[in-house]
């Protein structure tokens, strides 16, 4: 009995095949496997295969999947990317991995417990993305970077948006 080769799933749009080939492509690109892509999403890696397979990503995992990937939300979701030169990129394998390494160093020194994998990544990319702070990090920092952007930061995003 031979087999039928797989065909590509009709119903789905062009855009439903370009938003699961960019999921998966940004992950590659930043180096983590499904399993640990899916550890910091929260989520089992069943689902992420999922995703990137056959789905593509929930929208609420949007948000979080573009500051892992270091991408922009507009090109997550368009294709097209933010035009803002100062919208947050991807960083090397080699920065990330340092600021994971501080990152582990300041929640050991200030014995924070209570952090999730996913707050331990997303502290240790903020630290990857900003230079000075990588190399100045004190574990007061650790609490600054855990708090995220001031309100009066995040106001002035909105309204330039």
């Amino acid at each position: 009995m031979t087999r039928k080769p797989k065909t590509k799933d009709p119903r789905r749009t062009a855009y439903e095949v370009a938003l699961i080939t960019r999921v998966k492509a940004l992950r590659k690109a930043i180096g983590l496997s499904q399993d640990d892509m899916a550890r910091i999403l929260e989520i089992s890696r069943e689902n992420l295969n999922q995703y990137e397979q056959r789905g593509g990503l929930p929208a609420y995992l949007f948000e979080l999947f573009a500051r892992i990937t270091g991408s922009d939300l507009r090109f997550l979701v368009t294709g097209v990317p933010e035009q803002d030169a100062s919208a947050p990129r991807a960083v090397s394998e080699a920065t990330f991995l340092a600021a994971v390494e501080l990152t582990v160093a300041l929640i050991q020194q200030t014995g924070r417990t209570d952090l999730s994998p996913r707050e331990i990544a997303l502290t240790a990319l903020g630290y990857a993305r900003n230079p000075l702070a990588l190399r100045t990090a004190q574990p007061s920092s650790l609490e600054e970077f855990l708090a995220g952007p001031s309100q009066a930061e995040r106001s002035s995003r909105t309204k330039k948006s």
